[in-house]
């Protein structure tokens, strides 16, 4: 998949399992139960989508709507991502489609506790259309066919992990496990369902680590808000229908709901007094909290269960919540797409070296020739994703061999233009041994007053 469509691809995914009220209503075709040859001991939940009617366009639009409308975080960074998600649409809803004209019918995320031998990355299934070439269709949607040891074949599901993940599925069977079915009877054939179902006794956990909660959350016994859980079930039906129920099957219902109301109750004086027992409240910390006690509705006891109703405003202020970390995790990408061109660049003056007497090249775009970089993969590994134009600048000169650097990891090959940065923004920072760091302005310019880090005209060699 290309560089700049990866964030929106994966962005957009995310939307259409989480704010699963952005789908068109579908026809019961198949069903969360039939990850079943999937479940084992250490499933923690499983996510299902019908990938026959996801309308990708109609989500990018609904949340972008809804974070254009947000005023809690800088403008220039929420209008960014606004931009990513609009842009990605459309690449999002026409691999959509080839992968439906292909044969991709439902898609399946099983996740499995972290020290599990699964415990990775979900497993991401997807079934197929009689007749279907896996090929085709899984290439259509990712752009490129899995590997045979990251893919495997169980009945009509074609299952992806990363190999020792596909190794530890041959390895193992199918779990019995009564609170999945309990699970899949709530979600029935809803097109679109996420089943949290934590391995029996693994919740007992959490009272052992902490007997109570902090007195601003009520005090509340966490024994309360555990025993007896099987299962979380979300699930709903599109926007002929736009709202999300939330079913908790449970053995003390009414236990659990008057523990989760205490709590809530709690939350709320705490928001009001604007202080925290156990410490300082953060303005941030303040707002998303009001936002999901705004958001999440009162839960109602039932016989076996504790159910939930998430209408659209609701939905909303969700989605609202979600937007900081969406930005967060917008920005960590970028960083990382940025120190990766930052290596690449390093790499070249290495080999350009090699090639050449030991000498540097005089600019990136000599030492970006051993790769035979295109024009415009050249200003791709030039540029820092995120900003409004900015190049690395090169520190190097074709009058000095890179045998005459000393200690070249401190020496700083190339950097971020630093500019007018804030003190505490990070910039990329490459040195002469190849590696990449990310420091702030402020670290940077102490480093280099303390001589920790050079550059070449200032005594690197």
């Amino acid at each position: 998949m290309p560089r700049p469509l990866a964030l929106p691809f994966a962005c957009l995914l995310g939307v259409v399992l989480f704010v699963l009220s952005m789908t068109a209503a579908l026809a019961r075709a198949a069903g969360a139960g039939d990850a079943a040859p999937l479940v084992r001991q250490a499933t923690v939940a499983v996510a299902y989508v019908d990938l026959t009617r996801v309308d990708a366009q109609a989500a990018a639009d609904w949340l972008a709507a809804v974070y254009e409308s947000n005023q809690s975080v800088p403008a220039t960074d929420r209008d960014a991502l606004v931009a990513q998600i609009r842009a990605g649409a459309p690449e999002l809803a026409k691999r959509l489609q080839a992968g439906r004209d292909a044969g991709l019918r439902e898609a399946y995320a099983v996740f499995n506790m972290p020290n599990s031998p699964m415990g990775d990355d979900p497993l991401i299934a997807v079934r197929l259309a009689e007749g279907a070439t896996p090929d085709a269709a899984l290439a259509a949607l990712f752009g490129e066919a899995p590997r045979g040891d990251t893919v495997k074949v169980i009945g009509d599901l074609h299952v992806m992990g990363n190999p020792r993940q596909i190794e530890q599925l041959d390895k193992s069977t199918p779990a019995q496990r009564a609170e999945f079915d309990s699970a899949v009877g709530v979600a029935k054939d809803a097109p679109l369902a996420v089943l949290v179902v934590p391995p029996a006794g693994s919740l007992n956990v959490f009272p052992l680590m902490m007997p109570k909660l902090p007195d601003e959350f009520g005090g509340v016994d966490t024994k309360d808000l555990c025993d007896g859980v099987e299962a979380l079930v979300l699930f709903g039906n599109g926007p002929a229908d736009p709202r999300l129920d939330l079913h908790i099957l449970c053995a003390n219902p009414k236990v659990l709901a008057d523990a989760i109301a205490k709590t809530r109750a709690a939350l709320t004086t705490t928001l009001q007094s604007g202080k925290m027992p156990s410490g300082a409240m953060s303005p941030s910390w303040a707002k998303t909290a009001s936002l999901l006690l705004e958001a999440l509705p009162a839960l109602v006891a039932g016989e076996g269960v504790v159910t939930a109703a998430l209408d659209e405003p609701a939905l909303r202020k969700l989605a609202d919540v979600s937007l900081a970390p969406m930005i967060d995790a917008r920005r960590q990408a970028e960083r990382v797409r940025g120190a990766s061109n930052a290596r690449a660049l390093l790499q070249g003056v290495m080999l350009h070296a090699a090639e050449n007497d030991g000498r540097l090249p005089a600019t990136l775009d000599e030492a970006a020739k051993p790769f035979g970089a295109q024009p415009e993969q050249l200003a791709n590994l030039k540029s820092i994703p995120g900003t409004d134009g900015e190049q690395f600048v090169y520190l190097g000169s074709a009058d000095t061999r890179l045998s005459d650097i000393k200690r070249p990891s401190e020496v700083v090959m190339l950097m971020q233009p630093v500019g007018e940065k804030p003190a505490t923004e990070r910039i990329i920072v490459g040195f002469a041994d190849g590696h990449v760091e990310m420091l702030t302005v402020d670290e940077f310019r102490s480093r280099m007053k303390d001589g920790t880090i050079r550059t070449l005209s200032g005594n690197g060699i």
